[in-house]
């Protein structure tokens, strides 16, 4: 059952990187119930757990671009391969031909350093889409898991028999939504297209849910932002260091959480909350004063993320990932030490 949480005595910024504090957010049910400047209301005091205080900035949580989280294992062999490369190289090779066991691995390890950077929803464009899926979960995540179609990083499974795959698995598709990456020209089966809950076109750089509203993402994407990534390389605070700092920061904090929520706002009351705790009292990640710092002032940096909160669930606590350990970092070494040796 989720946490009362109440983040108390902290700056936070709202969706047009405005710094607003001291103040406080109350988090109920996974939802935010109080938010506002100066001492919380006497209703909005209590909670199980204390979170903020000073020096301490509240972020709307980051959703990624598409990212290949099966690579990562493999990142040694990526400094001279171009993310659009990749999906022809014989890396992308590598990545196909694992196991289940070891894609899900290599997913869940790229997760976690995913989320100490604050993203709390992520898009993966991943060959083993059922072994993705089951790891945004079981990292505390939401997201999408997007079947690549079309190029060397194809699945050898068809995309309707992946999505039966998941289905017996009992994958939870409202954590987890599947679509379909374009790599090429090459039209998918109109059967995929059906199915596919949001659509990637590698040659547009253009991220759309399949009902007519791919023009207003495309008008984002003429921002100079990236197209797919590699997770090493996909900070958030990397991100924003570029001159369309502030068209990225939209980009990331509100447009691609709308793909999966039409009604999504930062900090919405009474819908589920994605947010990220920041401290900024020493460094890396130092500010000498939250009150006059932009989102942006980070950007570069690798600031010491304390709490994410991802659809209402607590990740991270303490800068801690609750729900990744050294159990699982020991067993994905593991199961990945044989791939590549």
């Amino acid at each position: 059952m989720p946490l009362r949480i109440l983040f108390y005595d902290v700056y936070y910024f709202d969706e047009n990187g405005v710094v607003h504090g001291p103040g406080y957010i109350h988090v109920s049910a996974g939802t935010i119930d109080y938010i506002g400047l100066g001492e919380p209301p006497e209703e909005a005091q209590y909670a199980e757990l204390v979170a903020g205080g000073p020096g301490r900035i509240v972020y709307p949580g980051f959703a990624s671009l598409p990212v290949f989280l099966e690579s990562y294992p493999f990142r040694h062999l990526l400094a001279d391969i171009d993310p659009v490369e990749y999906m022809e190289s014989s890396v992308a090779d590598q990545v196909r031909s694992m196991g289940s066991r070891e894609a899900y691995y290599s997913a869940l390890m790229a997760l976690y350093e995913l989320t100490m950077h604050g993203y709390t929803r992520v898009v993966s464009i991943d060959p083993h889409v059922d072994a993705v899926a089951r790891a945004i979960i079981d990292a505390g995540l939401e997201g999408a898991v997007l079947y690549p179609h079309g190029c060397g990083l194809t699945p050898r499974k068809e995309f309707t028999e992946l999505l039966k795959r998941m289905e017996e698995q009992g994958i939870d598709r409202r954590r987890v939504s599947v679509g379909i990456a374009m790599c090429g020209s090459t039209e998918p089966p109109e059967e995929a297209m059906k199915w596919a809950e949001l659509v990637y076109s590698l040659e547009a750089r253009s991220l759309w849910v399949p009902d007519g509203s791919e023009q207003a993402v495309t008008e984002q994407r003429k921002t100079a932002i990236p197209g797919p990534m590699y997770p090493h390389t996909a900070s958030p605070w990397t991100l924003m260091a570029s001159r369309e700092h502030r068209d990225v920061y939209t980009l990331l904090t509100q447009t691609i959480h709308m793909l999966f929520d039409p009604g999504y706002s930062v900090y919405g009351e009474k819908r589920p909350v994605y947010l990220v705790v920041v401290d900024a009292t020493e460094p890396p990640g130092w500010l000498p004063a939250p009150e006059y710092a932009r989102p942006w002032s980070l950007s570069g940096s690798r600031p010491r993320v304390e709490t994410v909160v991802s659809g209402g669930r607590l990740v991270v606590d303490g800068g801690e990932h609750l729900a990744i350990g050294s159990n699982a970092a020991r067993q994905a070494s593991e199961a990945i030490r044989r791939i590549l040796g």
